[in-house]
């Protein structure tokens, strides 16, 4: 980098005899010498005639040393870099070349961690409040029919609560995630609405667009959609237990609503 910043050099064969004898007629030849140095300045100008100092010539500077090093350089100060900017190395600089999916999952996971904060305090500091002033106005112009000025200054926070979507993480290995996704949801650990964020789609959108899919695949007599086979009938019907049919009315109100209940 440093080589890059130096273009030419001033150099002079002349040693001090030499300079002497071209300044005699000054009292201090050597300081006469260095001041004709000091006070040369020109502008550099294509197809110029440059004159240059007494006794010196412009020698270009031509680096000839070998860049060996240069690559693993280039990498400490790139990582340098994105260290400074809270960010992975492989993703700022979109190098994953020397990466596996542990390495490449672990660096994701810590660039959403910082995602994740930057998008909070976007969505406290400054989205959530254009929307409350949004809505305040259009409140006050007639555009929201259900809610009039004093039922939203009396319910201000149920009005305005909202739930900020940004856009999905993507997968690694869609595979291991869309498992490991399932095994979430399977496990109580997690719910579709935390599922569906993370891949930047509302929940709501998803279970309505499936619930489309499913009466059209019915509608023209295709299998259903998303692995929801009908084994046997209703799947929310509890069959009374043997020897417990017909009970007296209370009882099957009871059974009904424990039905229900289940």
């Amino acid at each position: 980098m440093l080589d890059s910043l130096v273009f030419a050099a001033l150099e002079t064969p002349l040693d001090h005899e030499h300079i002497a004898g071209l300044f005699e007629d000054k009292g201090d030849p050597m300081g006469a010498y260095y001041k004709a140095i000091h006070e040369w300045r020109v502008q550099m100008r294509g197809g110029a005639m440059i004159p240059l100092p007494p006794g010196t010539q412009l020698k270009p500077f031509a680096p000839n040393r070998q860049p060996s090093a240069i690559d693993a350089f280039s990498t400490v100060m790139l990582r340098h870099i994105a260290t400074g900017l809270n960010m992975p190395y492989e993703l700022i600089f979109r190098d994953f070349s020397k990466t596996n999916y542990s390495s490449a999952r672990a660096a994701l996971l810590e660039a959403w961690r910082y995602f994740m904060a930057v998008r909070q305090y976007v969505a406290d500091h400054w989205a959530s409040i254009i929307f409350d002033l949004w809505f305040e106005e259009a409140v006050h112009r007639g555009r929201i029919p259900d809610c009039t000025p004093a039922d939203y200054y009396a319910n201000q926070v149920a009005w305005t609560r909202c739930k900020w979507i940004g856009s999905g993480r993507g997968w690694v290995d869609p595979f291991k995630e869309a498992r490991a996704s399932s095994e979430r949801l399977g496990n109580g650990v997690s719910t579709l609405e935390d599922e569906c964020a993370e891949q930047g789609r509302d929940w709501r959108e998803v279970m309505e667009q499936r619930a489309r899919e499913a009466q059209l695949a019915q509608e023209l007599g295709l299998p259903p959609p998303h692995g929801e086979a009908d084994e046997g009938g209703d799947a929310g019907a509890v069959g009374a237990p043997e020897g417990e049919e017909g009970g007296d009315g209370e009882g099957e109100e009871g059974d009904a609503e424990e039905t229900a209940a289940i």
